[in-house]
C-alpha cells in the first residue's frame, strides 16, 4: 500500500484501488492531492498489471471537492499557480485515462467530488449518497469539463438547474438522471471491486479498445471545455 498527499493506492488481481484518505476533511483536495491523484492515474495507465481502476473515499464521504482553506486563500489573493496548475494536470489525466475507471461513491460527493465522476466509465452509489455542485454559492465557475459533460449526460435544463442552484441529488435521482449506473446498499466498495474484478478477467487489450472507442468522440469537446472554463474562472 502506498500513501502520499492524502491518497492511498493498492493494486491486487489486475485492479488498482485509489482511496481518498483525508476523512477529517471529507477527502477535500489540496494541490498535493491533485498532483498525487494525477500521478496515480498515469501510473495505472502505464502498468500492464492494472486492467481497471476503482476510486473510493475513506470515512463519511467520497470527496467534498477542493479544500475550503485552499479556496479561501486563493480568493483572498493567494497564488493560484500551484492549485490551478495541479488541477489542470489532473483533468488531463482523467480525460485521457485509457482504462476502465469505476467510482464507488458513498456519503457526500460535492463540487469536484461530483464533477470528476462525469469522467468515470461506471459510477456505483451507495444508498444515502448525496451530490451537489455549489459553484455559484462559492463564487466560482463550473469546472472539470462539467459545462460540457453535464448537459450531455442529463440534458440542458437539468444541467442548468444543478449548476446554477447547487441543489442536492440523492442516490436514486443520480441513477435516474444517468449520473450513476446503479445504487447499492453499504458497503458500495465491495460492489465496486466485484465489478472491477469481473472486467479485469477479460482481455486487457479489448477493454482498452472499448474504452478508447467509447470516449473518442468526447475528448476534443472536453478539452475545449477545460479551456473555456479556465478562461471564464471567476
Amino acid at each position: 500500500m502506498d500513501e502520499e498527499g492524502g491518497i492511498v493506492s493498492v493494486v491486487s488481481d489486475g485492479v488498482s484501488r485509489i482511496t481518498f484518505n483525508r476523512p477529517e476533511r471529507r477527502n477535500a483536495f489540496t494541490a498535493a492531492g491533485y498532483r498525487r491523484f494525477a500521478a496515480l492515474l498515469r501510473a495505472a495507465a502505464a502498468d500492464p498489471g492494472v486492467a481497471v481502476v476503482v476510486v473510493n473515499g475513506a470515512g463519511a464521504a467520497f470527496c467534498s471537492g477542493v479544500d475550503r482553506a485552499a479556496l479561501a486563500d486563493l480568493q483572498a489573493g493567494g497564488s493560484s499557480e500551484e492549485l490551478g496548475g495541479t488541477f489542470v494536470e489532473l483533468l488531463e489525466a482523467l480525460a485521457t485515462f485509457p482504462k476502465p475507471l469505476i467510482g464507488a461513491v458513498h456519503g457526500y460527493a460535492i463540487g469536484f467530488g461530483m464533477t470528476m465522476l462525469l469522467h468515470f466509465d461506471l459510477v456505483l452509489v451507495e444508498s444515502g449518497t448525496r451530490m451537489r455542485l455549489p459553484f455559484v454559492e462559492l463564487g466560482v465557475a463550473p469546472e472539470a469539463g462539467s459545462s460540457y459533460l453535464l448537459p450531455a449526460r442529463v440534458g440542458a435544463q437539468t444541467a442548468a438547474w444543478l449548476l446554477m442552484s447547487g441543489d442536492w441529488v440523492d442516490a436514486p435521482t443520480a441513477v435516474e438522471l444517468g449520473l450513476a449506473w446503479r445504487e447499492y446498499p453499504a458497503p458500495v466498495l465491495e460492489q465496486g471491486l466485484a465489478v472491477a474484478r469481473q472486467l479485469a478477467s477479460g482481455s486487457p487489450a479489448a477493454l482498452e479498445a472499448a474504452k478508447r472507442l467509447l470516449v473518442a468522440g468526447r475528448l476534443e469537446p472536453v478539452l475545449a471545455a477545460f479551456d473555456r472554463e479556465r478562461r471564464t474562472a471567476v
